[in-house]
């Protein structure tokens, strides 16, 4: 019995290390030198050429975020192959294989946003004025309304990693979901709470012009959201 014990211990050690390696950080960083940035290894000797305006850390799945002379960006392997080529003005690092990543057509006020796929496919078409990351199976989107640059009224809503928009344009601000599934939001003046079913919690008595929730108001939400799943 002591044996076996042993062993699925054993077992179990190494099926942990086999997973760290298999998502460790590649002993990569990127460098800049007279020619542009590159990446280095542990003794600083240039793996991958200099020869991007601009280059970010690998993730743990062995992608690197860079931009090209043309200032598009794209993300490389380990080797220096692209994974994904070069052909967007913005780009959501560091890499991510299970949601859809932020990207962008466009500088400044005529930027538009959409997302892509792990192979670099547009999921979500271009039709956001702003947008970001994919937080809790949700990501925050904006839309602008007209007026001057800077100056335009802006509504928030959020979509699902299909694309769908879930929680209509209504917010004027908004914040991206948290792991107990609420976002704080404004509206009309007066903040509050978001569920991830479009219920809206208003923090009462409140004419915020930031977003602020009090801790009460967090509390009765969830207490109210358990209720509801266990009848009481």
């Amino acid at each position: 019995m002591r044996r076996t014990h042993t062993f699925l211990f054993l077992a179990s050690v190494a099926m942990l290390c086999v997973g760290a390696v298999a998502y460790a950080q590649p002993n990569l960083r990127p460098f800049p030198s007279k020619t542009g940035f590159g990446f280095i290894n542990s003794v600083g000797v240039f793996v991958i050429p200099a020869i991007f305006r601009h280059a970010s850390m690998f993730s743990p799945e062995g992608v690197a975020g860079v931009v090209d002379q043309n200032r598009k960006h794209g993300f490389i392997d380990e080797k220096g192959n692209y994974v994904i080529a070069p052909a967007f003005d913005d780009l959501e690092t560091p890499f991510r294989s299970d949601v859809p990543m932020r990207v962008a057509s466009g500088i400044g006020f005529d930027a538009k946003y959409g997302f892509i796929n792990a192979k670099g496919e547009l999921v979500v078409p271009y039709i956001y004025d702003n947008a970001y990351v994919f937080r809790h199976g949700y990501a925050r989107v904006t839309s602008y309304g007209e007026g001057p640059p800077g100056r335009r009224p802006v509504k928030h809503g959020f979509i699902d990693t299909q694309g769908q928009l879930v929680i209509p344009m209504k917010f004027d601000d908004a914040k991206s979901f948290g792991v107990n599934g609420l976002a704080a939001v404004l509206m009309g003046g007066a903040g509050g709470l978001s569920t991830r079913t479009d219920k809206w919690h208003l923090n009462r008595g409140s004419t915020m012009s930031h977003l602020h929730v009090s801790l009460s108001l967090i509390l009765s939400v969830l207490l109210e959201s358990s209720k509801a799943k266990t009848g009481y």
